[in-house]
C-alpha cells in the first residue's frame, strides 16, 4: 500500500492484524511506514504491539463483555496518563515501572519525530 499511496485516490485506511506475527524492530518498521502513509492518508489500524500503537494521533482501546442480550463492545479514547498504562499493558501485560518507563520512552519518541 505504501508503495501506491501517492497514487491512490482513496481518502481513508484501514489495517485489520497488519501486525500479526510481528515484534520489534519489524514492527518499529510498520509504525514507521504507517506514519508515513497517514501523512496522505486518514489510517484507522487495529493493533496490539505497542510501538504501532505509541505513533498513533489518537489511540482508542476497544473492549467487549458478555451481557445478558449477548456481547457489549466499548471504545474508549485513551489520553495521558492512561495511554502511558494502555501502551505498557500492550508491551508485556504488566504496570511494573520498567514498562511505564519503555512507554513513556515509545510515547515521547513519536513526539519529538513528528
Amino acid at each position: 500500500k505504501a508503495a501506491f499511496a501517492g497514487s491512490d485516490a482513496i481518502p481513508t485506511l484501514f489495517f485489520d492484524e497488519i501486525d500479526a506475527g510481528i515484534g520489534g524492530s519489524i514492527a518499529t518498521k510498520v509504525a514507521n511506514k504507517l506514519c508515513d502513509l497517514s501523512e496522505s492518508h486518514q489510517t484507522i489500524c487495529i493493533t496490539h504491539p505497542a510501538q504501532i500503537a505509541a505513533v498513533t494521533d489518537a489511540q482508542y482501546s476497544v473492549s467487549k463483555a458478555s451481557v445478558r442480550e449477548g456481547t457489549r463492545t466499548d471504545v474508549q479514547l485513551v489520553e495521558g496518563p492512561e495511554r502511558v498504562r494502555e501502551v505498557a499493558r500492550l508491551l508485556d501485560g504488566s504496570l511494573d515501572e520498567v514498562s511505564l518507563n519503555h512507554a513513556r520512552a515509545l510515547l515521547g519518541e513519536h513526539k519529538q519525530a513528528s
